[in-house]
């Protein structure tokens, strides 16, 4: 398993460092590095990691961050149902950014005598800045073992329908204990996927096509329609044009016509991490108040109940 999301765990003191590694991938910031460098290093790592370090500090956990906590508990979840029918199937997760990397589960799993791996990249929609760069990972690490286990990648689950009837549930579930929105009513439900630069689907990325297609799906086992239940892209930073329609801008937009209630639903996380529970709970929250949205309610991620 590799972990969720684009932000993923470092230690607090990490911060900076995290961010050197992940801005500096060239599937992430697809840039000269000539270009690049320079920007990241003298003004971007600079002030997005005081940013980031603060917004780390609103939502840690006793035992650390929210995505390596719930992703080690679903890793133990995961091979403990496996145990449970028999099955023996080790299950490790790994960080595609910070500790523990990919090459620490490659050998952690040798040790433990594994002959064949599934390399499973935990992001349902294909991305080159996300499954691709833990692929790259993946591929560098094996140069570095001798006696090569066997491979196998899975390179996306978005339409997958076990996914989708997990998406449904979770969902359902929220619902049958804080209540359904009033559809009528015009209150929503908010599908807010990761964002990308839109230059990424011009470049050949199937990443927005298939966040759509999970917003349909879903969609469409909840019974609703385009106006009670809507995709959108969080997270944009820079100046370039990114996939529409903003998340943020949404749920202002919402706020000002007074809707009574927002859901907001993150399918393309498969853990709660800074961008669910953060920017999402918290910022996302702040902001439909602000424009006079009354009652905000964010639903867990699909696997968060795995840590229940």
């Amino acid at each position: 398993m590799v972990g969720s999301g684009s932000l993923m765990v470092v230690a607090r003191p990490s911060i900076g460092g995290y961010l050197a590694q992940f801005l500096s991938d060239p599937r992430v910031v697809e840039l000269p590095d000539w270009l690049w460098e320079p920007i990241l290093h003298g003004i971007v790592q600079p002030l997005r990691s005081r940013a980031s370090a603060k917004k780390y500090e609103s939502v840690w956990l006793a035992d650390g961050s929210p995505l390596r906590v719930y992703t080690e508990q679903q890793a133990y979840a995961l091979e403990s149902w496996f145990r449970e029918r028999g099955e023996d199937i080790l299950v490790e997760y790994a960080m595609r950014y910070g500790s523990p990397s990919i090459t620490d589960a490659f050998a952690l799993l040798q040790v433990k005598g594994a002959k064949r791996i599934v390399l499973m990249p935990m992001y349902p929609q294909f991305a080159a800045s996300t499954t691709a760069t833990a692929f790259d990972d993946a591929a560098r690490a094996l140069t570095r073992i001798r006696n090569q286990p066997e491979i196998r990648l899975v390179k996306q689950f978005y339409d997958d329908p076990r996914y989708i009837t997990s998406l449904r549930k979770q969902v359902e579930q929220f619902w049958a204990l804080h209540g359904r929105p009033d559809f009528e009513a015009g209150d929503p439900l908010v599908l807010s996927f990761h964002g990308l630069p839109a230059r990424s689907a011009e470049l050949g990325d199937p990443y927005h096509q298939q966040c759509l297609e999970t917003g349909l799906l879903l969609r469409t086992a909840l019974a609703l329609n385009e106006k009670n239940c809507q995709t959108t892209f969080q997270s944009q930073f820079g100046y370039q044009e990114w996939l529409q329609s903003h998340t943020d801008g949404v749920l202002a937009g919402l706020g000002t016509i007074g809707a009574g209630r927002v859901n907001v639903f993150c399918p393309g996380f498969t853990a709660d991490c800074i961008e669910t529970i953060e920017e999402i709970g918290m910022e996302g929250r702040d902001i439909f108040v602000k424009y006079g949205g009354l009652e905000f309610h964010q639903i867990d991620c699909v696997m968060h109940r795995l840590a229940s």
